[in-house]
C-alpha cells in the first residue's frame, strides 16, 4: 500500500472516530447529565422531612409530622399510617436514575408528566406531584410521577422540579395512595380476641342487655347465655362477633363537628367487650351515611372496671396502671367518628337470632 493512500485512510479513520466519540459524548450529556445509577435526591435526609403533600388530578393529601406522630392534616388531623409514610420516603430516598432525557410538551403529555395543577391539560396527561418539605416549609424534594415504563420492570418516569428533564427511576409507584382517606391509620385498635371474656349487647332505650356471649373459662369458646331451649348457638357467628372489634378496619373518619353528629348515634346499639384484665371497649353503631355508599358511622370508647374481690398491694398497683393505660386509650379513640363498611357493620349482630343456628343446620 502506498504511503499516501495509507495516510488518507488513517486520516479518514481518525475523523470517523472523532465523530463517533462526539456523538456519543453529546448523547450522554443530553440524556444522562446526572449519571446512570446516581440517586435522584442525593443528600435527602428522612429525618428532615416534616410535611408531605401529594397532589393528583383527583385529590390532595397533606401529611404532617407532629410530636405525637404523623397525621393527615386535611383529614381532621387524624393519625396517619406510618408504614405508608415511611415506605414513600424510603422509595424517594433510594430512587436511582436509569436514564434521563430532556422534557418536551409532547413527551410530558405521553408520559403523564404535566403538573396536576394545570387545569388546561386533560387528566390523562397529568401526573402526581409529591413535595417533601421541612418544618420551616423549605422544599427538600419536588417531583411529578408519571407513567410506568412499558415492560420496564417496576420503573417509573418522573420529572424533578423545577428542572426540565425526565428521569427513569428504579422505584415502583403503581400503588401510590392519592386520597387523604388512603393515608389514615385504618386499624385504630390493637386487641387480641383471646383476651375478651364476654360481649354484651345493650338496648339504649331500655338500658338492659339484649344478649350476652361469654367464655365459661379463659381459653374456652364463647357461649350464648339464656339460649332458648332446643336451640343451638352458631359458633362461627359467635367467633365473628368476637373478631368484629379485634379485626376492625375503618374506611374513613367523619367531620367531628357537624350539626347532625348527635343524630348519627341516636338510640345507637352499644356493644361492651370486656377483657379478662377489666378493660372494657364500648362500640357504638351509627346510622348509614347519606352518600349511598352503605357505609355506617362508628364510635368506640374505653373504660376500666377492676375485677371484684380482695386484692393485695401489688394487684392494686397493677390495676392503677391498667386504669391509667385505659384512660390514655380512651383519649386516643373516643374523639373520632369512624366510617366502616357495611360488611364490618353487619358483623356486629344486633339481633340475637343471628347467633342461633337455623333449623335444619347441624
Amino acid at each position: 500500500m502506498k504511503l499516501k493512500t495509507f495516510a488518507i485512510l488513517l486520516i479518514t479513520f481518525c475523523l470517523l472516530l472523532a465523530v463517533v466519540l462526539f456523538i456519543s459524548h453529546s448523547k450522554k450529556t443530553a440524556e444522562d447529565p446526572a449519571g446512570i445509577g446516581a440517586k435522584l435526591f442525593a443528600g435527602l435526609a428522612a429525618g428532615d422531612i416534616a410535611v408531605i403533600t401529594i397532589t393528583s388530578p383527583e385529590a390532595t393529601a397533606r401529611l404532617k409530622q407532629t410530636p405525637n406522630g404523623w397525621i393527615v392534616e386535611n383529614r381532621f388531623d387524624y393519625p396517619a399510617d406510618f408504614s405508608k409514610v415511611a415506605g414513600l420516603v424510603q422509595k424517594l430516598s433510594n430512587a436511582k436514575i436509569g436514564r434521563t432525557f430532556p422534557a418536551s410538551p409532547e413527551i410530558q403529555a405521553r408520559l403523564s408528566l404535566f403538573s396536576p395543577e394545570q387545569p388546561e391539560r386533560p387528566a390523562d396527561q397529568k401526573g402526581t406531584r409529591v413535595v417533601l418539605s421541612d418544618k420551616d416549609a423549605k422544599t427538600l424534594a419536588d417531583l411529578i410521577i408519571g407513567k410506568e415504563r412499558e415492560n420496564g420492570g417496576d420503573t417509573f418516569y418522573v420529572m424533578p422540579l423545577p428542572e426540565s428533564r425526565i428521569c427513569l427511576i428504579d422505584q415502583n409507584f403503581r400503588f401510590l395512595e392519592k386520597k387523604p382517606a388512603d393515608w389514615l391509620n385504618k386499624k385504630p385498635l390493637d386487641l387480641n380476641p383471646k383476651k375478651i371474656r364476654k360481649v354484651v349487647l345493650f338496648d339504649p332505650k331500655k338500658n338492659r342487655a339484649i344478649y350476652t356471649l361469654q367464655r365459661p373459662a379463659e381459653g374456652k369458646d364463647p357461649v350464648l347465655l339464656d339460649l332458648p331451649p332446643g336451640k343451638k348457638m352458631a359458633k362461627f357467628k359467635a367467633d365473628q362477633l368476637f373478631e368484629a372489634l379485634t379485626s376492625l378496619t375503618v374506611e374513613d373518619v367523619a367531620d367531628p363537628g357537624p350539626k347532625d353528629s348527635a343524630a348519627r348515634f341516636s338510640d345507637a346499639p352499644r356493644f361492651d367487650y370486656t377483657l379478662y384484665d377489666g378493660t372494657i371497649y364500648h362500640a357504638f353503631l351509627g346510622t348509614a351515611l347519606k352518600d349511598a355508599s352503605e357505609n355506617h358511622y362508628f364510635r368506640a370508647t374505653a373504660s376500666y372496671r377492676p375485677p371484684s374481690g380482695k386484692v393485695d398491694p401489688d394487684q392494686k398497683e397493677s390495676q392503677a396502671k391498667l386504669a391509667e393505660e385505659t384512660e390514655k386509650l380512651n383519649l386516643k379513640i373516643s374523639p373520632w367518628t369512624y366510617v366502616i363498611s357495611k360488611w364490618v357493620y353487619d358483623s356486629f349482630f344486633t339481633d340475637p337470632n343471628n347467633l342461633i343456628e337455623k333449623e335444619g343446620k347441624k
